[in-house]
């Protein structure tokens, strides 16, 4: 059997940033986050909280300076010209310019 650590529904709110105990409630019971009813008490496993912080992990925005940078903005600029083109021959099918 696993070791697992329970926290309170006090405790887990502090742990993802301050989230309202109604919100984690809500979670809880439409199977967003897995819970353990002890007694009266909802508690939630570290490891499933440390999941839902990777989760929702956002990707820092490159900065000018990084080798990387130059190839997001070589992505999106291709991504850009190819929804360009896609635009401009789909123009026949909303009746595009002369109609």
């Amino acid at each position: 059997m696993q070791n697992r650590q329970l926290v309170g529904l006090q405790e887990s709110c502090k742990i993802l940033g301050n989230l309202s105990p109604w919100t984690l409630r809500g979670w809880a019971y439409k199977g967003k986050i897995a819970s353990h009813k002890v007694g009266s008490r909802l508690m939630f496993d570290r490891a499933e909280l440390d999941r839902i912080i990777r989760e929702s992990e956002r990707p820092r925005i490159a900065r000018a300076s990084d080798p990387s940078a130059h190839e997001a903005r070589g992505r999106i600029a291709s991504l850009e010209q190819s929804t360009e083109q896609n635009a401009v021959g789909d123009s026949h099918i909303r009746g595009g310019a002369g109609r």
